[in-house]
């Protein structure tokens, strides 16, 4: 079900699991699993969002987010530099409404904190609410 926005310029998939990397111009293929997958390729239906993280080319989590649109989003991390060459920007949830996925952040949040002692490197906030 997961989804990789990725920004290495190869486009390579990983050998395993239902992980898929993008690169720059190429676009997401739904999963070959048994079950029906979202295309969070581009803007998601309105009023939803998709639950997503940062994962390192070892797979730690590096950040932790909602967005209702994953490309666009993964270009701007790429831009500030929380994407980096091996890192890639997994969709975590089908599109659910924005309460619904801070939720699930605030969740995901709170259980890494409980498991690594602070946020996700590229984290600031503890509650999963976008804050100005």
């Amino acid at each position: 079900m997961a989804r990789g926005y990725g920004s290495r310029s190869s486009g390579s998939r990983d050998g395993g699991g239902s992980h898929q990397k993008l690169g720059a111009g190429r676009s997401a293929r739904p999963s070959s699993g048994n079950r029906s997958v979202a295309k969070p390729k581009g803007q998601i239906k309105s009023g939803k969002v998709v639950q997503y993280s940062i994962k390192d080319g070892k797979g730690d989590t590096k950040y932790i987010g909602a967005t209702n649109n994953p490309a666009r989003r993964a270009a701007e991390h790429r831009q500030s530099g929380k994407l980096g060459q091996a890192d890639k920007l997994v969709v975590e949830t089908r599109a659910v409404s924005r309460t619904a996925a801070e939720r699930v952040e605030a969740a995901k949040l709170a259980s890494y904190r409980r498991s690594h002692g602070d946020n996700p490197q590229h984290n600031a906030t503890k509650d999963g609410k976008f804050h100005r």
